[in-house]
């Protein structure tokens, strides 16, 4: 039984840090786009933008719509 509470808890953990990772990465790059500015700061939104619609889209691969 504790041994499945170990791993639950290590796997909460790992949630975290990765996470905490996505984060520092995300501000990171905002950061530096709104320090770049100009045509720079706008391919750089634009780019951020398409792998983020490519990310959503895989994960709506897999649900059902919504009533």
């Amino acid at each position: 039984m504790w041994m499945i509470a170990w791993r639950i808890c290590l796997r909460k953990v790992k949630q975290l840090q990765n996470r905490i990772i996505l984060g520092f990465g995300i501000g990171t790059s905002v950061g530096a786009i709104v320090l770049a500015g100009g045509w720079f700061s706008m391919l750089l939104w634009l780019l951020m933008c398409l792998l983020g619609q490519g990310i959503i889209l895989r994960f709506a691969a897999g649900m059902t719509p919504p009533p």
